[in-house]
């Protein structure tokens, strides 16, 4: 079970990767045509780039080496990680998000593709965490269950 999700995670996780990738490109080929003098969100979607592919690359590296016959406290527990890094992409793309909403309110951009992107990132990401999540509870069983096998019989937990 923990590496189905763990798999789903990834991919979900390239998922926003590609997306936040494909902003990065298209701001900077409008930044070359002298459409925007914008750097913010420049910064704005390498920082959920550089976000998620740490929790792409600590979900691969940390949770794929986990064998759930033999789960130990030695593994990967470090949960709070990825979804610290989770929440850090999420604000950034809740912010660009909301300042998105405001220029189309005020006629400052007609694009739509860039509002339907953050969207998708946004929801792509709060599965993200709830996957994380469930792996997590999944983690907790497999180790509360190998630390009630390793007691004597008799003893209580």
């Amino acid at each position: 079970m923990i590496s189905r999700l763990t798999s789903w995670e990834l991919g979900l996780a390239a998922t926003i990767l590609l997306l936040a990738g494909s902003e990065i490109l298209q701001l900077v080929r409008a930044r070359r045509a002298g459409l925007t003098e914008n750097v913010s969100r420049l910064w704005s979607q390498g920082l959920v780039v550089a976000a998620v592919l740490l929790y792409a690359l600590y979900t691969f590296f940390g949770w794929r080496q986990i064998n759930p016959d033999n789960v130990t406290s030695e593994g990967s527990s470090y949960n709070w990680a990825l979804v610290f890094l989770g929440v850090v992409a999420g604000l950034v793309i809740s912010f660009e998000l909301v300042a998105l909403i405001g220029a189309r309110a005020q006629r400052r951009t007609a694009n739509v593709s860039r509002l339907l992107s953050h969207v998708v990132m946004l929801v792509v990401l709060v599965v993200l965490i709830d996957i994380s999540r469930a792996k997590w509870e999944e983690y907790l069983e497999l180790l509360s269950r190998t630390y009630e096998e390793s007691l004597p019989p008799g003893a209580a937990p």
